[in-house]
This record gives C-alpha cells, structure tokens and sequence, in this order.
C-alpha cells in the first residue's frame, strides 16, 4: 500500500491472521485535492468527457451509468487497487 503522504489508504495487520486495509473512495476524484493538482485536472477531464453539463453536480440527462459521473463522486484509484 502507499507509504506517499498524499494519500490516505493504508493496511495493518494487528495479527498474523489478519490483515486491513482501508480504501479512500474519493482517491481519484475532482475533491479532496488541491485545484491545481494532477488528480484533480484528470478527474475533470473524465468529467468533461462523460458529463457534458457544465454544472458536473448535476447527473441530469444522463441514463445508467453515466449517471455516475458526477463532481461529488469518487472512485478508488488503480493505484490504490495494486
């Protein structure tokens, strides 16, 4: 897991027979990073791509999944997967 200060997941393991992790949902996401923070421009150009509102906080028009792409949302980031 990530030892990089900028993130917020992590594991321990208090025993040898288990091991937790905690996940940041919002790892990839246009909130929680500062405006000008490389997270933040790559979660708005998926926003842009998938949401062509201009107010992102609004799923209106969109059908299904799309719906998902909104600013309020998050996701777990690849890198935090590995």
């Amino acid at each position: 897991m990530s030892t990089n200060s900028d993130h917020v997941y992590y594991d321990f393991s208090p025993c040898p027979e288990y091991r937790f992790v905690v996940m940041d949902a919002y790892d990839f996401s246009a909130l929680g990073w500062p405006r000008d923070h490389l997270v933040t421009a790559d979660a708005m150009n998926l926003l842009d791509e998938k949401n062509p509102i201009t107010d992102k906080n609004r799923p209106d028009g969109l059908v299904g999944v799309d719906r998902w792409f909104v600013m309020f949302n998050g996701t777990i980031s690849k890198e935090q997967l590995s």
